[in-house]
């Protein structure tokens, strides 16, 4: 395996290592909150949608850790497999600026253009 390879695979490891403990923590946190327990506020009357806001958003953050964590789950399985920096819709080489930037990248520039004006 090469050095750039390797080290593509050792970020990845330890953003997934991160994200995996960032998301027991928000879920952690967001069992308190669904439980009822609601934090002191200093807003006043505002504490109920304070709280409606606060859970929404701990909804959202989790479901964006999940798919965060989804995406380089399967970069490292791409590793595994040899397809790591292959564009997986058109099958050319991602560049390497690219991947150092976003190592979970499944496109290359002209088709994450492609997917994200769908």
């Amino acid at each position: 395996m090469t050095t750039a390879l390797e080290s593509f695979r050792s970020r990845l490891e330890k953003h997934r290592d991160a994200l995996s403990a960032l998301m027991s923590k928000t879920t952690d946190e967001q069992k308190v909150t669904e439980e009822g327990f609601v934090p002191p506020s200093t807003h006043g009357q505002d504490d109920e949608a304070e709280r409606v806001v606060g859970l929404e958003m701990g909804i959202m953050t989790q479901e964006n850790l999940k798919h965060a964590h989804l995406e380089i789950i399967e970069a490292l399985s791409r590793i595994e497999d040899g397809s790591y920096g292959i564009c997986v819709d058109c099958g050319e080489r991602i560049a390497e600026k690219r991947l150092s930037f976003a190592p979970a990248s499944r496109y290359c520039i002209s088709c994450q253009i492609k997917h994200e004006g769908m």
